[in-house]
């Protein structure tokens, strides 16, 4: 996967956020999803109860991305993160994977954790200065992707 096939709301985050998505979020984003409780019908003048199984629904669901941000500066990084925080904070994303998954993710962002660089100067990516934080987004409908 290339870091430059990712969008969110048709901004490719790479080339304008300086943001990689941490090895293996595709794995969240892509588990199995969970559904509603059966609808039944618990009366007192009958042995049991009645489960109705047809037309099932999916729940909503939670997920929790981690991001990469990447600067010659500390103060690169940091000015990057402030202007994703305001993306995520003032949009509902859609977050488009790359083609070889094809799917548009619709998030909203709930919460984060708190940004932090990582002590990384000459690294797989060069001499450049890495932040890193977490977001937790709910996903209202998973079956609509």
């Amino acid at each position: 996967m290339r870091f430059s096939d990712i969008t969110i709301n048709g901004i490719n985050i790479y080339e304008r956020y300086h943001l990689m998505l941490k090895k293996g979020t595709y794995d969240a984003l892509l588990e199995p999803l969970a559904m509603k409780a059966y609808p039944s019908n618990d009366n007192a003048t009958i042995d049991g109860k009645l489960v109705y199984t047809r037309n099932r629904m999916i729940k909503d669901r939670d997920v929790s991305i981690t991001f990469f941000i990447y600067g010659k500066e500390v103060y690169e990084c940091v000015y990057y993160y402030g202007e994703v925080m305001e993306l995520f904070t003032n949009n509902t994303l859609q977050l488009k994977s790359p083609s070889k998954i094809g799917r548009t993710f619709t998030l909203n962002y709930l919460s984060g954790s708190k940004f932090k660089m990582l002590p990384w100067h000459n690294n797989t990516y060069g001499n450049l200065k890495i932040g890193m934080f977490t977001a937790k987004f709910n996903e209202p409908n998973p079956a609509n992707r």
